[in-house]
């Protein structure tokens, strides 16, 4: 595919080894697991925004309920849509795909989580700053998109520009990538926990951002 995407120019081949060992199911799962997750999350992101062109928001407003309430409400309602789909998409890559899922239990958990509290974040964010249904559609669409190609989701990273590369370390789909290559290695040697840091990192930030555009769409 290299090849024929790069028509006539000159080629030099490299002799990597593969550190992994991921057949090329499990690479294509890795690379798109996160994708299908953030989907998942594009119903709770509309939440907020069908909440705020209806008017409940100004209701919720003139309530005791407060901002963080508010914010952690559509998180948790995402969580559960994104748990749902995770463990559809396991027994589908197991089943059907047989890929190895034979990794420690508390790797998949913490990955798992890590990915989870992202996606959530930013759909929360998403929603935070859309101001129509419409608009929540097409920046969620977009996002996705545009993370996924960054990511490496799309097209391998280490064909792209170095800045790219870069550029993916502030993206969810590198680190929940990543994350489940290790997994699918089946090298118990191997731990998830940077990259669960990197997934809370930008979880924490999204959530932060979200709270501030709302409190100032209230102010």
């Amino acid at each position: 595919v290299l090849e024929a995407v790069a028509r006539n120019e000159v080629l030099s081949q490299v002799e990597s080894t593969n550190v992994y060992n991921l057949t090329p199911v499990e690479y294509f799962t890795a690379a798109l697991i996160t994708v299908f997750l953030m989907f998942a999350g594009m119903p709770g992101m509309k939440m907020l925004v069908m909440e705020r062109s209806y008017g409940l928001t100004k209701r919720i407003e003139a309530s005791p309920v407060k901002l963080w309430q508010v914010v952690i409400s559509k998180f948790i309602v995402t969580v559960i849509l994104s748990i749902v789909q995770f463990l559809v998409i396991i027994v589908l890559t197991s089943m059907v795909f047989k890929n190895y899922w034979g990794a420690p239990v508390k790797n998949i958990l913490i990955l798992f989580a890590g990915i989870i509290f992202a996606v959530s974040s930013w759909s929360v964010f998403v929603s935070a700053i859309s101001k129509t249904p419409a608009s929540a559609d097409i920046i969620g669409n977009l996002s996705v998109l545009l993370m996924a190609m960054i990511g490496g989701s799309i097209y391998p990273l280490s064909s792209m520009p170095r800045f790219i590369r870069t550029a993916s370390k502030f993206t969810i789909n590198r680190w929940a990538m990543e994350g489940f290559m290790v997994i699918f290695s089946g090298n118990r040697g191997l731990s998830v926990a940077n990259y669960f840091y990197a997934l809370i990192a930008i979880g924490l930030t999204l959530l932060l951002l979200s709270t501030v555009v709302i409190k100032l769409r209230r102010s």
